[in-house]
């Protein structure tokens, strides 16, 4: 699998993410060799308790906001991505 980093606004800078293999979350983790920004993808399971939104991949509990979900199937297994931002972690369905 090749991912592209979409960190980069100039259209000639497209580096793709170098695979690093699994990562301590149980995901595919992907590193930009520019900017060494951080993804990972993997497939869990939706789940909601406590007010909040989580994904339990088999190995972790990942916290994730509600809206980034279009349908929000909770009990539902999904393919999902991680970003890492300083502010915490955001997780996108694919």
């Amino acid at each position: 699998m090749e991912i592209i980093c979409q960190n980069h606004p100039e259209k000639d800078l497209s580096p793709l993410m170098v695979d690093t293999g699994i990562s301590p979350l149980g995901n595919r983790r992907f590193i930009c060799a520019v900017c060494s920004r951080i993804k990972e993808v993997g497939t869990g399971k939706l789940l909601k308790g406590l007010g909040k939104t989580y994904i339990d991949n088999g190995r972790q509990t990942i916290p994730c906001h509600v809206n980034a979900f279009s349908q929000q199937p909770h009990g539902c297994y999904i393919n999902f991505q991680l970003l890492f931002h300083n502010s915490g972690v955001e997780a996108i369905e694919l």
